[in-house]
């Protein structure tokens, strides 16, 4: 964060700070913040602005919504695309060529002090297996997760091979009666379920893989919804996932925020939820280069709402429909 320009912020460009413990000035002196340091809630914004000034110096532009990700095309001293991402003082670089990509860092280095941790195989806590030969790449967690599991004494617990038992829906009424809710016999028997679920299943990872010319980098998804599965609000769960290269990029399930009055209409909303995030998806995509040609195929089993997305006319079927939902 040192290596962060300073922002003109604060009070007339002016930060403070309360004395450290085991300084020995008076009590009543402050000390004015001459660089970012760790923990000012400007810092992280702070290197992210100097790290951004500095890659448009180099001719990077943003992969569109991702502020944090930037891309070089070739040309000029790099002869290969340039990629790379920022996670507050965490970098991601890629590039096709080694020696590309080795001249950059040099040029990157000379600006920030750094360290080079070569081949990336952990990241924000996610492992990076590679596999040249096979050519895939597999993300999981289970460092993390046996973390966990020791962490609440479920390593020696009995797997199960879903995280819930079929037909279970936890409700708050479950909850002892008091102002602030604390969990229920039901709501702890559900999440050591779910740590009995992580037992059996921390090794397993997301595999990408080459699906061929025909389905390279392309873009495509699920959705489906739960009506009204919420018995305190009567809402339905939306569900999607989105994948690529053989792996979802993306997913959710979460509780729609509007209270649905046929299952239709509670699959055209979730339709909509992945449609959002598929729009955000393309963008990013298109940044990297891999811009989708064609329409994005998001799989739905609910004939009205494919019906509606088809002609979304305003009868009187659909006209409550959030006006926001189209």
């Amino acid at each position: 964060f040192i290596q962060a320009d300073k922002l003109d912020e604060g009070v007339n460009g002016w930060i403070f700070i309360r004395q450290p413990q085991g300084a020995t000035e008076d009590p009543d002196t402050v000390f004015e913040v001459c660089r970012q340091l760790y923990g000012i809630p400007s810092s992280a914004r702070a290197l992210h602005l100097t790290l951004s000034k500095w890659f448009k110096e180099q001719e990077f532009v943003t992969a569109w919504f991702e502020d944090s990700v930037w891309v070089r095309e070739a040309g000029g001293r790099f002869t290969h695309r340039l990629i790379v991402s920022a996670h507050i003082d965490d970098t991601l670089m890629a590039c096709e060529s080694i020696e590309t990509l080795q001249d950059f860092k040099k040029l990157f280095l000379t600006r920030f002090e750094g360290t080079d941790e070569g081949e990336v195989t952990t990241y924000l806590g996610c492992e990076l297996i590679s596999d040249r030969q096979q050519l895939t790449i597999v993300f999981r967690q289970a460092v993390y997760t046996h973390k966990i599991l020791q962490l609440y004494s479920a390593w020696d617990k009995p797997t199960v091979k879903t995280q819930l038992e079929p037909g279970v829906r936890l409700s708050k009424v479950d909850s002892p009666e008091v102002e602030d809710p604390c969990p229920g016999p039901e709501h702890l028997k559900g999440a050591e379920r779910v740590l009995q679920y992580l037992r059996g299943t921390y090794e397993d990872g997301l595999t990408f893989s080459d699906p061929g010319l025909a389905s390279r980098n392309r873009l495509m998804g699920w959705v489906n919804s739960d009506y009204t599965s919420d018995p305190d609000t009567c809402k339905s769960v939306t569900g999607y996932v989105l994948s690529l290269n053989n792996a979802p990029v993306s997913w959710k399930a979460k509780r729609q925020d509007c209270v649905t009055l046929s299952s239709t209409e509670a699959e055209y909303v979730a339709a909509s939820m992945a449609g959002q995030e598929v729009v955000y998806l393309r963008a990013i995509l298109r940044g990297f280069g891999a811009e989708q040609l064609a329409p994005t195929a998001v799989w739905e089993d609910n004939a009205g709402c494919i019906q509606i997305s088809l002609n979304p006319v305003n009868c009187k079927f659909t006209c409550h429909i959030d006006v926001r939902r189209y």
